[in-house]
């Protein structure tokens, strides 16, 4: 009995020890992903409205958009980088698991054709 009670409480201790710890460092973690989101937000942010972005044929905005893009995925900014070629857009995960993308169409250039509701 006295020798199941020493290995209870050395396994209580032991997690006393270990669960500030791990917090700790999931805290870290998830600071370190929201600052990386925010870096890439705002990176991708700047080219959006870069003039010459905003000027550029869809080929130019899909070559500068992926090579912004490819370069964040190395910083490990963003992951599951796609592109559609039937939207002509890239979606991705920033390292917060929160769902980017970046069209290379204009979206005033589609909203003339949307359903209005008629009721």
């Amino acid at each position: 009995m006295k020798t199941q009670l020493k290995i209870t409480i050395a396994a209580i201790g032991a997690l006393c020890i270990a669960v500030p710890g791990i917090l700790l460092l999931y805290g870290l973690h998830c600071r370190r992903a929201e600052a990386g989101t925010d870096t890439a937000d705002e990176r991708i942010a700047a080219l959006m409205h870069d003039e010459a972005y905003r000027q550029a044929d869809s080929t130019e905005r899909k070559q500068r958009a992926g090579e912004l893009l490819q370069a964040l995925q190395k910083e490990h900014s963003i992951y599951a980088l796609d592109f559609s070629e039937e939207n002509q857009m890239y979606s991705f995960r920033f390292a917060d698991g929160s769902l980017g993308g970046i069209t290379l169409q204009d979206f005033e250039s589609g909203f003339d054709s949307l359903p209005m509701n008629q009721s």
